[in-house]
């Protein structure tokens, strides 16, 4: 979050971490700001830091800012609010120099687009000031003084050692500079970059020169629009020692079943490279008290000397999508995104994840891969960003890279910075912050949902509220799949710079719900776990939703399957046929967890494999569509073993006379016999037969028992 950007030759800059604001209200009044910071909080998220050079430090109630460079050097540390350019607003400085060298200026900048600031400072000793802007190099002097220039000078201005009040308003079609009450210089506001402010905002300074900003204030009519129905008492639950350490621990990821958290701590002692280090990846897994255990590092060959983290989780918990790219060694290669699987040992060395044209003019990105790992969402700058960095989206190519980046839109973007999207379970509900949104103080997390399949078509993104979001920085969040609990970062009550919280979210602040199906991948004769590719598919359609494949060791996996579709899921693997499994997913109003385990059966002679997704109306035999996709796996079986010759069996339950079960079970078979050799199957390879009811596998006497009974298989004659 903090990087140093050289601004001239001469001139090097802090850019700072987050400005700490007091939320007072949402409604613009000039008696109260909607921003203020008096210092009187020392873990305010300014920038703090001393060395040879500078000292940037919150002390007895004021940011005290000292510049130690004998050789011309000046420093500048900032932060960013919230602001709405185009509307009327007001800044207050309370600020006292303390010492100084000469002609030399100090005071506050704001930013605006376009890397083009304005300062405003201020030479109390000879009673001077300076009213400029600087882009692209040059400086630009709205009012510049000369110290053999008497007249240039001001009386309003109080001696060192003494505070004065610097403001800068918008008004109507002014731009008004105030020292002290008194006016200095008015402009037209229109075309004068005070139109385009970006928030950023705080000190610069010369040489030898010591300051201390006493408080700021931002005074604006801003009305922030919070997620509704929203409840109070909503607890902030600091992770504790186990997870947060006095570094900053950040990135967290929550894997859909919330059971495992993995983050990043920046500079640890413990990291590869030591305090030099930056960000490196730990996880935690959650213990059956929900409490946390002590976080572990990942260790090689996700974690290199170079920055480290965790992107994205699948569901199955056994793919992950991680930050930058790697050399095949586990070093560093370069910035981007990369793919690992587990295996039996541990973590593969990642792989890179293509995005097409993909370029970014920002120091960072951020990205998120949905549960069905088809859609891919970043925070990049590109050409068609609307200001700083955008979310964007990607989606999957048959060749497993990714499309060229598309902006979802001015809903959700801002001419500010947009940042750590989160794309929910249910592919809908779309989280990330913001500093170009209304917040409560710096970035602010918010909520959206997709209204369509264009990715460009979102609701009003939300503030999810002030007991969510803090007063501080907040970002880099992530939820399970039930939404339950929510993880993101903070520097509100932290153990070191930033720390690692959760919150239990409200019904508005959660995404759709969707099903967690899990168990384990069998051997359907042995038992034996085995490693595969799962698939599932929307039974009315046939399309393929998502795919994900199970543990290597144990072969345990999970699925997350939003609502309002019929779906079909099994297993893949060379020289085995999927028993499928299905679900009914159009009425889901509520997370459930629901347990499936899913067999392969070998292709030998003699094997029997029920036809699971084969549907039909009640006491008839004609196949309802649904039933296509498992048909024509049957069919793409056939094509690749082009010598195998099945029977095809119906059975019923034992509802009905014999007789009528017999010829349903009779007809059923035929049908699907039809349905294959309508997709070009030989029927000399086919075989049928109904049994009726007189070979059931489950019991009669419950209506899951009949439903076992009711099936279609195939019996492997010949291979």
């Amino acid at each position: 979050m903090s990087t140093q950007i050289p601004i001239q030759k001469s001139l090097k800059t802090i850019a700072s971490l987050v400005l700490f604001i007091w939320f007072q209200t949402t409604l613009y009044a000039q008696t109260k700001p909607y921003y203020f910071n008096d210092f009187n909080d020392p873990k305010a998220a300014w920038f703090s830091a001393e060395t040879d050079e500078y000292a940037f430090l919150i002390l007895n109630g004021s940011y005290t800012c000292s510049n130690k460079s004998t050789i011309g050097d000046a420093w500048k540390a900032g932060s960013s609010t919230f602001i709405n350019a185009e509307k009327n607003y007001k800044y207050e400085f309370l600020l006292k120099e303390t010492a100084s060298y000469g002609d030399n200026v100090g005071g506050i900048y704001l930013d605006a687009a376009n890397s083009k600031r304005f300062e405003f400072t201020l030479n109390p000793e000879r009673s001077e000031y300076k009213i400029c802007s600087y882009q692209n190099s040059t400086y630009t002097y709205l009012y510049e003084y000369f110290g053999t220039n008497t007249a240039k000078r001001s009386t309003a201005m109080k001696p060192r050692g003494t505070t004065n009040k610097i403001e800068i308003e918008h008004k109507g079609d002014s731009v008004y500079f105030r020292l002290n009450d008194t006016e200095l210089l008015r402009i037209v506001f229109k075309d004068s970059g005070f139109d385009d402010l970006t928030g950023g905002v705080g000190i610069i300074m010369k040489t030898n020169m010591t300051l201390e900003l006493e408080t700021i204030s931002l005074f604006q009519d801003v009305q922030i629009k919070n997620i509704p129905n929203l409840p109070t008492g909503i607890k902030r639950e600091n992770l504790g020692p186990n997870i947060n350490t006095i570094y900053s621990d950040k990135l967290p990821y929550i894997t859909p079943d919330g059971k495992t958290l993995y983050y990043s701590i920046d500079s640890s002692p413990l990291n590869t490279g030591g305090i030099k280090d930056g960000d490196e990846i730990y996880y935690s897994t959650l213990n059956p008290d929900n409490t946390w255990i002590k976080s572990i590092n990942i260790g090689p060959p996700l974690n290199n000397i170079q920055p480290n983290a965790v992107i994205s989780v699948t569901p199955d918990n056994n793919t992950m999508l991680v930050m930058h790219q790697y050399n095949a060694d586990g070093t560093f290669k370069a910035s981007g995104v990369s793919l690992t699987n587990r295996t039996e040992t541990g973590w593969s060395v990642p792989t890179d994840i293509t995005i097409k044209n993909h370029y970014n003019k920002a120091n960072t990105n951020e990205f998120s891969l949905s549960a069905d790992r088809k859609v891919l969402f970043m925070c990049i700058q590109r050409d068609d960003s609307k200001g700083e960095k955008d979310v964007y989206v990607s989606f999957i190519q048959a060749d497993g890279s990714f499309s060229e980046p598309l902006n979802v839109g001015n809903q959700i973007n801002t001419k500010k910075d947009e940042l750590t999207p989160f794309i929910a379970a249910d592919g809908v509900t779309l989280y990330f912050a913001s500093y170009g949104h209304p917040t409560y103080g710096s970035a602010d997390i918010f909520m959206t949902r997709r209204l369509d399949s264009t990715y460009t078509n979102w609701s009003e993104p939300l503030n999810l509220g002030p007991e969510i979001n803090s007063t501080n920085w907040d970002a880099y969040y992530s939820a399970s799949a039930s939404g339950d609990f929510a993880y993101l970062v903070t520097g509100e009550n932290s153990i070191g710079k930033i720390d690692i919280i959760r919150v239990a979210l409200p019904k508005s602040a959660k995404p759709n719900p969707v099903v967690l199906i899990y168990g384990k991948v069998m051997h359907s004769v042995t038992k034996d776990p085995l490693k595969a590719d799962i698939q599932y598919v929307d039974l009315k359609t046939g399309k393929e939703m998502g795919t994900a494949t199970s543990d290597p060791k144990t072969g345990s996996y999970k699925i997350v399957l939003p609502a309002g579709t019929y779906y079909g899921f099994l297993a893949q693997k060379d020289k085995f046929f999927s028993v499928s499994d299905n679900i009914d997913l159009n009425a889901l109003n509520e997370y459930k967890e629901i347990e499936r385990n899913l067999y392969l059966a070998p292709l030998v002679t003699g094997q029997t494999i029920r036809l699971n997704n084969l549907f039909f109306d009640f006491s008839k035999s004609d196949l309802r569509k649904e039933s296509f996709s498992e048909l024509n796996r049957t069919v793409e079986l056939m094509n690749t073993y082009p010598t195998m010759i099945i029977e095809i069996s119906g059975h019923t339950d034992n509802i009905g006379t014999e007789a009528d079960n017999l010829i349903l079970s009779q007809n059923r078979a035929k049908a699907v016999v039809n349905y294959l050799v309508s997709k070009g199957i030989d029927i000399s390879r086919i075989q049928s037969k109904g049994f009726g009811k007189s070979k059931p596998v489950s019991t009669n006497e419950t209506e899951e028992g009949r439903q076992l009974n009711r099936r279609v298989d195939f019996t492997i004659i010949k291979m």
